[in-house]
Protein backbone atom coordinates (compact mmCIF):
# COMPACT_ATOMS: atom_id res chain seq x y z
CA UNK A 1 0.00 0.00 0.00
CA UNK A 2 1.37 3.17 -1.01
CA UNK A 3 2.46 5.88 2.25
CA UNK A 4 0.17 8.66 0.91
CA UNK A 5 -3.02 6.01 0.47
CA UNK A 6 -5.47 8.02 2.77
CA UNK A 7 -7.05 5.11 4.04
CA UNK A 8 -6.16 2.25 6.08
CA UNK A 9 -7.99 -0.99 4.30
CA UNK A 10 -5.46 -2.40 2.19
CA UNK A 11 -6.77 -1.16 -1.37
CA UNK A 12 -7.11 -4.25 -2.66
CA UNK A 13 -10.25 -4.30 -0.68
CA UNK A 14 -11.62 -1.08 -1.04
CA UNK A 15 -11.14 -1.37 -5.15
CA UNK A 16 -12.97 -5.32 -4.94
CA UNK A 17 -15.93 -3.56 -3.23
CA UNK A 18 -15.98 -0.73 -5.47
CA UNK A 19 -15.84 -3.26 -8.50
CA UNK A 20 -18.66 -5.53 -7.36
CA UNK A 21 -20.76 -2.91 -6.12
CA UNK A 22 -20.27 0.12 -8.84
CA UNK A 23 -23.55 0.71 -9.82
CA UNK A 24 -25.37 0.27 -6.35
CA UNK A 25 -22.49 2.49 -4.84
CA UNK A 26 -23.59 4.91 -7.76
CA UNK A 27 -27.11 5.07 -6.59
CA UNK A 28 -25.87 6.72 -3.42
CA UNK A 29 -24.91 10.28 -5.27
CA UNK A 30 -27.36 12.75 -3.83
CA UNK A 31 -29.06 10.66 -1.61
CA UNK A 32 -29.37 10.61 2.10
CA UNK A 33 -28.05 7.61 4.06
CA UNK A 34 -27.87 7.62 7.67
CA UNK A 35 -25.76 4.86 9.08
CA UNK A 36 -26.09 3.54 12.93
CA UNK A 37 -23.55 1.22 14.86
CA UNK A 38 -21.11 3.02 11.87
CA UNK A 39 -17.81 3.33 14.54
CA UNK A 40 -17.74 0.02 14.95
CA UNK A 41 -15.69 -3.09 13.19
CA UNK A 42 -18.37 -3.12 10.57
CA UNK A 43 -19.23 0.49 10.23
CA UNK A 44 -15.62 1.28 9.98
CA UNK A 45 -15.12 -1.10 6.51
CA UNK A 46 -18.46 0.17 5.30
CA UNK A 47 -17.34 4.02 5.81
CA UNK A 48 -13.94 3.84 4.43
CA UNK A 49 -15.53 1.80 1.37
CA UNK A 50 -18.12 4.45 0.73
CA UNK A 51 -15.22 7.15 1.05
CA UNK A 52 -13.20 5.18 -1.77
CA UNK A 53 -16.09 4.62 -4.28
CA UNK A 54 -16.99 8.50 -3.70
CA UNK A 55 -13.75 9.24 -5.12
CA UNK A 56 -13.22 6.64 -7.68
CA UNK A 57 -16.69 7.20 -9.21
CA UNK A 58 -16.65 10.81 -8.70
CA UNK A 59 -20.13 10.67 -6.92
CA UNK A 60 -21.49 13.07 -3.79
CA UNK A 61 -22.87 10.83 -1.31
CA UNK A 62 -24.63 12.40 1.67
CA UNK A 63 -23.53 9.87 4.62
CA UNK A 64 -25.26 10.88 8.35
CA UNK A 65 -23.00 8.62 11.15
CA UNK A 66 -24.61 8.54 14.57
CA UNK A 67 -22.17 8.27 17.10
CA UNK A 68 -22.42 8.77 21.09
CA UNK A 69 -18.60 10.31 21.04
CA UNK A 70 -17.54 11.82 17.19
CA UNK A 71 -15.20 13.83 18.80
CA UNK A 72 -13.34 10.87 20.74
CA UNK A 73 -13.77 8.81 17.06
CA UNK A 74 -12.54 11.18 15.19
CA UNK A 75 -9.17 11.61 17.28
CA UNK A 76 -8.55 8.55 16.70
CA UNK A 77 -9.67 7.84 13.22
CA UNK A 78 -8.98 10.93 11.59
CA UNK A 79 -9.14 9.95 7.90
CA UNK A 80 -13.03 9.38 8.54
CA UNK A 81 -13.34 13.15 9.19
CA UNK A 82 -14.06 14.39 5.65
CA UNK A 83 -17.12 14.95 3.49
CA UNK A 84 -18.90 12.84 2.31
CA UNK A 85 -19.02 11.67 5.89
CA UNK A 86 -21.17 14.01 8.70
CA UNK A 87 -20.83 12.50 12.24
CA UNK A 88 -24.18 13.47 14.57
CA UNK A 89 -23.53 13.12 18.21
CA UNK A 90 -26.63 10.76 19.21
CA UNK A 91 -27.80 7.81 20.93
CA UNK A 92 -29.10 5.61 18.67
CA UNK A 93 -32.28 5.24 21.08
CA UNK A 94 -33.22 9.27 20.69
CA UNK A 95 -31.36 10.34 17.41
CA UNK A 96 -33.64 12.89 15.54
CA UNK A 97 -33.31 13.64 11.95
CA UNK A 98 -34.89 16.56 10.21
CA UNK A 99 -35.38 15.33 7.14
CA UNK A 100 -36.00 12.62 5.12
CA UNK A 101 -33.72 10.08 4.31
CA UNK A 102 -33.06 7.89 1.49
CA UNK A 103 -31.73 5.01 3.07
CA UNK A 104 -30.79 3.71 6.31
CA UNK A 105 -28.13 1.32 7.83
CA UNK A 106 -28.81 0.23 10.84
CA UNK A 107 -25.93 -1.49 12.37
CA UNK A 108 -26.04 -0.29 16.01
CA UNK A 109 -25.72 -3.01 18.34
CA UNK A 110 -23.56 -4.19 21.99
CA UNK A 111 -22.40 -7.57 21.50
CA UNK A 112 -20.05 -6.97 24.62
CA UNK A 113 -20.36 -10.56 26.56
CA UNK A 114 -20.17 -8.65 29.66
CA UNK A 115 -23.71 -7.22 28.95
CA UNK A 116 -25.02 -11.08 29.16
CA UNK A 117 -23.70 -11.18 32.75
CA UNK A 118 -24.44 -7.58 34.15
CA UNK A 119 -27.30 -6.41 32.38
CA UNK A 120 -28.80 -8.66 29.99
CA UNK A 121 -32.27 -6.71 30.30
CA UNK A 122 -30.77 -3.34 29.63
CA UNK A 123 -29.25 -5.01 26.21
CA UNK A 124 -32.71 -6.16 25.51
CA UNK A 125 -34.22 -2.99 26.14
CA UNK A 126 -31.68 -0.79 24.58
CA UNK A 127 -31.77 -3.11 21.26
CA UNK A 128 -35.86 -2.49 21.02
CA UNK A 129 -35.82 1.29 21.65
CA UNK A 130 -32.66 1.70 18.83
CA UNK A 131 -34.74 0.12 16.73
CA UNK A 132 -37.77 2.09 17.40
CA UNK A 133 -36.16 4.74 16.99
CA UNK A 134 -34.54 4.33 13.52
CA UNK A 135 -37.91 3.31 12.44
CA UNK A 136 -39.06 6.37 13.37
CA UNK A 137 -36.98 8.16 11.48
CA UNK A 138 -37.73 5.69 8.39
CA UNK A 139 -42.02 6.32 9.00
CA UNK A 140 -41.31 9.76 8.31
CA UNK A 141 -39.50 8.74 5.08
CA UNK A 142 -41.67 6.98 2.44
CA UNK A 143 -39.86 4.90 -0.19
CA UNK A 144 -36.54 4.64 2.36
CA UNK A 145 -35.06 1.71 2.30
CA UNK A 146 -33.89 0.46 5.53
CA UNK A 147 -31.12 -2.25 5.98
CA UNK A 148 -30.97 -3.83 9.53
CA UNK A 149 -27.98 -6.05 10.50
CA UNK A 150 -29.33 -8.47 12.77
CA UNK A 151 -27.94 -12.09 13.57
CA UNK A 152 -27.31 -15.71 13.42
CA UNK A 153 -28.00 -15.52 16.83
CA UNK A 154 -31.93 -15.09 16.48
CA UNK A 155 -31.81 -19.34 15.51
CA UNK A 156 -30.23 -19.79 19.31
CA UNK A 157 -28.01 -23.25 19.72
CA UNK A 158 -27.63 -26.04 17.56
CA UNK A 159 -25.48 -28.94 18.28
CA UNK A 160 -26.52 -30.54 15.48
CA UNK A 161 -23.84 -32.47 13.48
CA UNK A 162 -24.57 -31.62 9.99
CA UNK A 163 -26.80 -29.18 9.80
CA UNK A 164 -26.97 -25.36 8.92
CA UNK A 165 -28.91 -22.45 9.90
CA UNK A 166 -31.64 -21.39 6.96
CA UNK A 167 -33.55 -18.36 6.82
CA UNK A 168 -36.70 -20.33 7.55
CA UNK A 169 -34.95 -22.45 10.91
CA UNK A 170 -37.27 -22.35 13.54
CA UNK A 171 -35.61 -20.54 16.90
CA UNK A 172 -34.68 -22.28 19.69
CA UNK A 173 -34.18 -18.80 21.96
CA UNK A 174 -34.99 -19.67 25.45
CA UNK A 175 -36.80 -16.80 27.16
CA UNK A 176 -35.05 -17.43 30.70
CA UNK A 177 -31.92 -17.90 29.84
CA UNK A 178 -29.96 -14.22 30.29
CA UNK A 179 -27.45 -15.08 27.31
CA UNK A 180 -30.73 -15.26 24.65
CA UNK A 181 -30.94 -11.29 25.42
CA UNK A 182 -28.78 -10.48 22.55
CA UNK A 183 -29.92 -12.71 20.11
CA UNK A 184 -34.02 -11.73 21.18
CA UNK A 185 -33.21 -8.10 20.88
CA UNK A 186 -32.42 -8.61 17.30
CA UNK A 187 -35.31 -11.14 16.44
CA UNK A 188 -37.50 -8.39 18.26
CA UNK A 189 -36.42 -5.96 15.76
CA UNK A 190 -36.94 -7.76 13.35
CA UNK A 191 -40.65 -8.28 13.50
CA UNK A 192 -40.88 -4.40 14.57
CA UNK A 193 -39.44 -3.72 11.28
CA UNK A 194 -41.36 -5.67 9.20
CA UNK A 195 -44.04 -4.50 10.89
CA UNK A 196 -43.36 -0.95 10.50
CA UNK A 197 -42.73 -1.31 6.58
CA UNK A 198 -45.96 -2.77 6.09
CA UNK A 199 -47.53 -0.52 8.19
CA UNK A 200 -46.16 3.08 6.61
CA UNK A 201 -44.65 2.12 3.30
CA UNK A 202 -40.73 1.93 3.46
CA UNK A 203 -38.24 -1.22 2.59
CA UNK A 204 -37.12 -3.13 5.71
CA UNK A 205 -34.48 -5.52 4.71
CA UNK A 206 -32.67 -7.95 7.21
CA UNK A 207 -29.28 -9.48 6.76
CA UNK A 208 -28.43 -12.30 9.55
CA UNK A 209 -24.73 -11.77 10.73
CA UNK A 210 -22.42 -14.54 11.48
CA UNK A 211 -19.05 -14.82 12.30
CA UNK A 212 -16.39 -12.84 10.53
CA UNK A 213 -12.56 -11.49 10.39
CA UNK A 214 -10.54 -8.79 8.96
CA UNK A 215 -9.23 -5.46 9.57
CA UNK A 216 -10.50 -3.44 12.42
CA UNK A 217 -11.52 -6.98 14.62
CA UNK A 218 -10.77 -6.44 17.65
CA UNK A 219 -8.19 -8.57 19.45
CA UNK A 220 -9.16 -8.45 22.58
CA UNK A 221 -12.95 -9.28 22.59
CA UNK A 222 -15.02 -12.22 22.67
CA UNK A 223 -14.12 -13.23 19.01
CA UNK A 224 -12.47 -16.45 19.27
CA UNK A 225 -10.60 -15.63 15.60
CA UNK A 226 -9.87 -12.05 17.33
CA UNK A 227 -8.51 -13.60 20.67
CA UNK A 228 -5.73 -16.42 18.31
CA UNK A 229 -4.62 -13.48 16.08
CA UNK A 230 -4.02 -11.33 19.26
CA UNK A 231 -2.34 -14.38 20.82
CA UNK A 232 -0.20 -15.35 17.75
CA UNK A 233 0.74 -11.52 17.42
CA UNK A 234 1.70 -10.86 21.26
CA UNK A 235 2.13 -14.30 22.71
CA UNK A 236 4.26 -17.36 22.78
CA UNK A 237 0.91 -19.68 21.93
CA UNK A 238 -1.94 -19.69 20.95
CA UNK A 239 -5.02 -20.48 23.78
CA UNK A 240 -7.67 -22.30 22.92
CA UNK A 241 -9.79 -22.22 26.41
CA UNK A 242 -12.30 -24.78 25.86
CA UNK A 243 -11.61 -28.37 24.00
CA UNK A 244 -11.66 -26.82 20.08
CA UNK A 245 -14.49 -29.16 18.94
CA UNK A 246 -17.15 -26.15 18.54
CA UNK A 247 -17.86 -25.47 14.39
CA UNK A 248 -17.98 -21.93 13.32
CA UNK A 249 -17.17 -19.88 9.75
CA UNK A 250 -15.86 -16.82 9.27
CA UNK A 251 -16.36 -14.19 6.50
CA UNK A 252 -13.84 -11.77 5.53
CA UNK A 253 -14.81 -7.98 5.92
CA UNK A 254 -14.46 -7.05 2.67
CA UNK A 255 -16.56 -9.86 1.35
CA UNK A 256 -19.29 -8.29 4.36
CA UNK A 257 -19.66 -5.23 2.90
CA UNK A 258 -20.26 -6.58 -0.54
CA UNK A 259 -22.70 -8.31 0.87
CA UNK A 260 -24.54 -5.60 2.90
CA UNK A 261 -24.36 -3.50 -0.41
CA UNK A 262 -25.87 -5.78 -2.61
CA UNK A 263 -28.63 -7.19 -0.11
CA UNK A 264 -29.52 -3.27 0.49
CA UNK A 265 -30.19 -2.29 -2.91
CA UNK A 266 -31.79 -5.64 -3.92
CA UNK A 267 -32.72 -7.93 -1.33
CA UNK A 268 -36.12 -8.98 -1.16
CA UNK A 269 -38.06 -6.34 1.10
CA UNK A 270 -39.02 -7.96 4.65
CA UNK A 271 -36.86 -11.04 3.63
CA UNK A 272 -33.88 -11.74 5.72
CA UNK A 273 -31.01 -13.40 4.39
CA UNK A 274 -28.27 -15.07 6.17
CA UNK A 275 -24.34 -13.24 5.66
CA UNK A 276 -21.25 -14.84 6.33
CA UNK A 277 -19.25 -18.48 5.14
CA UNK A 278 -20.72 -21.61 5.03
CA UNK A 279 -17.14 -23.29 4.81
CA UNK A 280 -17.58 -25.29 8.71
CA UNK A 281 -13.87 -25.09 10.55
CA UNK A 282 -13.48 -26.38 14.47
CA UNK A 283 -11.92 -24.01 16.79
CA UNK A 284 -8.85 -26.10 16.94
CA UNK A 285 -8.74 -26.57 13.47
CA UNK A 286 -8.81 -22.34 13.25
CA UNK A 287 -5.91 -22.08 16.07
CA UNK A 288 -3.95 -23.80 14.43
CA UNK A 289 -4.06 -22.44 11.04
CA UNK A 290 -3.55 -19.03 12.92
CA UNK A 291 -0.89 -20.63 13.92
CA UNK A 292 0.76 -21.69 11.00
CA UNK A 293 0.22 -18.11 9.88
CA UNK A 294 1.87 -16.68 12.92
CA UNK A 295 4.45 -19.24 13.41
CA UNK A 296 3.55 -20.10 16.80
CA UNK A 297 2.08 -23.35 19.03
CA UNK A 298 -1.39 -24.18 20.11
CA UNK A 299 -2.23 -24.73 23.80
CA UNK A 300 -5.89 -26.28 24.18
CA UNK A 301 -6.62 -26.13 27.69
CA UNK A 302 -9.81 -28.92 27.89
CA UNK A 303 -10.01 -32.27 26.64
CA UNK A 304 -13.57 -33.34 24.59
CA UNK A 305 -16.34 -35.22 26.62
CA UNK A 306 -16.64 -38.70 25.18
CA UNK A 307 -19.33 -38.63 22.65
CA UNK A 308 -19.71 -35.25 22.27
CA UNK A 309 -21.83 -33.88 19.69
CA UNK A 310 -19.88 -30.40 18.65
CA UNK A 311 -21.90 -27.01 19.18
CA UNK A 312 -22.21 -25.39 15.73
CA UNK A 313 -22.65 -21.81 14.52
CA UNK A 314 -22.80 -21.94 10.92
CA UNK A 315 -25.09 -20.83 8.34
CA UNK A 316 -26.57 -21.69 5.14
CA UNK A 317 -26.29 -19.11 2.61
CA UNK A 318 -28.11 -20.77 0.07
CA UNK A 319 -30.79 -17.78 0.00
CA UNK A 320 -28.18 -15.21 -1.05
CA UNK A 321 -26.07 -16.69 -3.25
CA UNK A 322 -29.38 -18.21 -5.52
CA UNK A 323 -31.58 -14.80 -5.09
CA UNK A 324 -28.60 -12.24 -4.94
CA UNK A 325 -25.46 -13.98 -6.69
CA UNK A 326 -23.26 -13.67 -3.73
CA UNK A 327 -20.43 -15.99 -3.35
CA UNK A 328 -16.70 -15.40 -1.36
CA UNK A 329 -13.99 -13.85 -2.73
CA UNK A 330 -11.81 -14.94 0.28
CA UNK A 331 -10.65 -18.59 1.54
CA UNK A 332 -10.41 -18.44 5.44
CA UNK A 333 -6.72 -18.30 5.37
CA UNK A 334 -6.47 -15.68 3.15
CA UNK A 335 -8.66 -14.27 5.06
CA UNK A 336 -6.53 -14.83 8.48
CA UNK A 337 -3.01 -13.75 6.33
CA UNK A 338 -4.79 -10.69 5.23
CA UNK A 339 -6.05 -9.49 9.03
CA UNK A 340 -2.11 -10.19 10.14
CA UNK A 341 -0.73 -8.21 8.07
CA UNK A 342 -3.13 -5.40 8.71
CA UNK A 343 -2.52 -5.86 12.64
CA UNK A 344 1.17 -5.81 12.14
CA UNK A 345 1.25 -2.79 10.29
CA UNK A 346 -1.18 -0.50 11.76
CA UNK A 347 -1.66 -1.66 15.51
Amino acid sequence: MPNNFPYKLPRSDLELVVAQCRAELAQLDGKITLITGGTGFIGRCLLESILFAAEQLSINPRIIVVSRDPTTFLKKYPWLDQPPLKFLQADVTSVEISQSVDFIIHAATETAAIHYQTAPRAMLQTAIKGTNRILEIAKKSPGSKVLFTSSGAVYGKNAGLDAAFSEDSVSTLSTTDRTSAYGEGKRVSEMLGALAADEFGFEFIVARLFAFVGPYLPLDGHFAIGNFIGDGLHHDKITVKGDGTAIRSYMYSADLVIWLIKILFHGTPSSCYNVGSPEPVSIAELAGLVARICEKEVEIMQTPKPNLVPERYLPSVSKAANELDLNLYHSLEDSISKTVLWHRQFT
